[in-house]
């Protein structure tokens, strides 16, 4: 992956599977408990439908589906929805938890490493943050995994 962080971001880091992943918190409206959504026939695989967040119908994707993780349990839905802004439309994104707000210097950032290239689609990732306590974070780029092949 050519391209890497090159100044410290402020990431809300959130688990799906007990993978640790990061969103630019500048992107974030809101942390929310899971709640209705009604399907849309003809959507994209990924997208569990659409919910009313304060008066605003917003669509609402399962980051599980787009990534491609197998889930345990499927009638457990539990989870949290963090509420971010693509290009001013409010997206939900289905999270098992949000974790914490964390700040990640850039120096803490790599790119995703040359084997992982070759072997999977790489596209929704920014980079790797490497936490002080050793753990491993997947920055998350939200175009991509938001708007791309929304088809």
């Amino acid at each position: 992956m050519d391209e890497c962080v090159t100044e410290d971001i402020q990431l809300v880091v959130f688990s799906l599977n007990n993978t640790l992943y990061g969103v630019d918190v500048k992107q974030v409206r809101e942390i929310t408990p899971m709640g209705h959504v009604t399907p849309v026939p003809g959507a994209p695989f990924f997208v569990d439908g659409v919910t009313n967040r304060r008066g605003q119908v917003t669509t609402v994707v399962d980051l599980k589906k787009r990534f491609g993780i197998l889930e345990e349990k499927i009638e457990d839905r539990d989870g949290q929805v963090i509420i971010v802004e693509i290009n001013s439309t409010p997206i939900g994104m289905i999270v098992d938890t949000v974790i914490e707000v964390l700040q990640l210097e850039s120096d803490a950032v790599e790119s995703t490493p040359d084997v992982l290239e070759s072997s999977i689609d790489i596209k929704y990732i920014k980079g790797i943050g490497k936490l002080d306590d050793g753990r491993l974070l997947i920055i998350v780029d939200l175009e991509e995994v938001l708007t791309g092949g929304m088809t």
